[in-house]
């Protein structure tokens, strides 16, 4: 069935389930580069459209930030699921540049600069959104070059300075927790509440690749332990996350996998020196330690 619908030209899926299966269906055969690119494309293209004209100005209170939060979460939903299956499936260099550019396209997508600050600074959620989607399927896959590429390549303003993707679109940035907690009922008990709005994002985008809940949140803490030393390298410290309960719960160290594939993250300039990203673990990790007893 899937032969025979995407054989169509200019044919552009409806369903985020035939979408995916368009995806499974070209990422393994070089011959249909030119539809992955198409569909990967259209599908980023069509999710700016649909929140392009989100206001960020008026008034503001706990239920307009719930409401525009849950519109650039409707609108990424079935991008993040593309972004997040082709990340886990990806095997060569050519995958890894189309969906770097996928989040480029939304990253440095033209934004508003006057308005509710707090809005605008939400206008990089659906950023922060495909972000995690592909750091989640890269590293469920345990190779970490789609997420490392986005990483290293992608530059985005951020208070007219110019910082890497890490940094630009941090949870901190993006959203505010204090709002986060009072906008969305569910959340006012939590103490890391974005790191659980986002959880809850990557549950619905990830759960063919990652059906056992328990996986998807130590994979998840991995992601935002990653971003987090992102922005601790910038900064000296960084986002305090779920991760922050990871070692008071589990024998699991989230940073494992970025060691593993510390070369990589060197080459593509996310840590260009070992010492100096050994340093940036031990003050995040000591950062996440005495938050702990904070939160």
């Amino acid at each position: 069935m899937v032969d025979a619908l995407t054989g169509a030209v200019d044919q552009r899926p409806q369903d985020t389930a035939f979408a995916v299966a368009q995806l499974k269906k070209y990422l393994p055969d070089p011959i249909h580069r030119i539809k992955l690119h198409d569909l990967l494309t259209s599908e980023t293209n069509r999710t700016i459209d649909e929140f392009r004209d989100l206001s960020v100005d008026g008034e503001l209170d706990s239920q307009r930030y719930a409401e525009q939060m849950r519109s650039y979460e409707g609108a990424t939903a079935g991008l993040l699921k593309l972004l997040t299956t082709g990340a886990f499936f990806a095997d060569r260099e050519e995958h890894d540049q189309l969906l770097s550019r996928c989040v480029e396209r939304i990253a440095t997508r033209s934004v508003t600069h006057s308005g509710k600050t707090l809005l605008i600074n939400m206008q990089q959620y659906p950023t922060l959104l495909a972000l995690h989607a592909v750091a989640l399927g890269a590293i469920a896959a345990d190779r970490l070059e789609p997420i490392a590429l986005v990483l290293g390549a992608i530059r985005v303003k951020n208070s007219e300075q110019d910082y890497s993707i890490g940094v630009a679109v941090s949870s901190w940035w993006v959203l505010d927790t204090d709002w986060v907690k009072k906008s969305i009922s569910e959340l006012e008990s939590h103490k890391t509440p974005i790191s659980e709005r986002l959880l809850y994002c990557m549950r619905s985008a990830s759960h063919e690749i990652i059906p056992d809940d328990k996986r998807l949140e130590d994979l998840f803490d991995e992601v935002e332990y990653l971003l987090g030393l992102c922005y601790a390298f910038q900064f000296g410290n960084g986002p305090v996350g779920r991760a922050t309960w990871r070692r008071r719960q589990t024998n699991q160290d989230p940073g494992e996998i970025i060691d593993r594939h510390f070369g990589l993250f060197r080459n593509l300039k996310v840590f260009p020196q070992r010492e100096q990203y050994d340093n940036t673990c031990r003050s995040y990790d000591e950062l996440i330690r005495s938050s702990y007893y904070r939160l």
